[in-house]
Formats: C-alpha cells, sequence, structure tokens
C-alpha cells in the first residue's frame, strides 16, 4: 500500500469515529454533551511509525474464558 492511500485510509477511520462519537446511539460520549464535540485530536499520520506484517491466526485456545475453564 502506498504511503498516500495509507495516510487517507487513516484519515477515513478518524472521520468515521468522529461521525459515530456524535451521533451513534452506542458513543462513549454522553448525549448531553454531544451537540459540543467537534472532532477528536490526532497526531498527523507519520510514515516513519508504519509497518508492514504478515499476521497468522493462532489456531489454539480461541479466547481466555476457555483457558481458564479448563485449568480448574
Amino acid at each position: 500500500m502506498e504511503i498516500t492511500e495509507w495516510s487517507n485510509m487513516i484519515q477515513e477511520e478518524r472521520e468515521h469515529k468522529n461521525v459515530f462519537f456524535s451521533g451513534s446511539d452506542n458513543s462513549p460520549i454522553p448525549l448531553e454533551q454531544r451537540r459540543f464535540f467537534k472532532e477528536l485530536d490526532y497526531y498527523p499520520p507519520d510514515a516513519d511509525y508504519r509497518f508492514v506484517i504478515e499476521l497468522h491466526e493462532h489456531v489454539g485456545e480461541k479466547d481466555i474464558e476457555n483457558r481458564r475453564h479448563k485449568r480448574k
């Protein structure tokens, strides 16, 4: 992914989060305070902190809850 595409993707995600915070029923901002919410503050995307890795799904236990129950 090119740096410009990566930066645009981050900006788009941030815009979606601002819309969620300002208008969703599941927003963590109390309803009476949402009208004052403009947007979250972010540092600009910095390509020096970008890294690309290959992700692999762990095939073991699916969650901590299962492991705790098996230890009893």
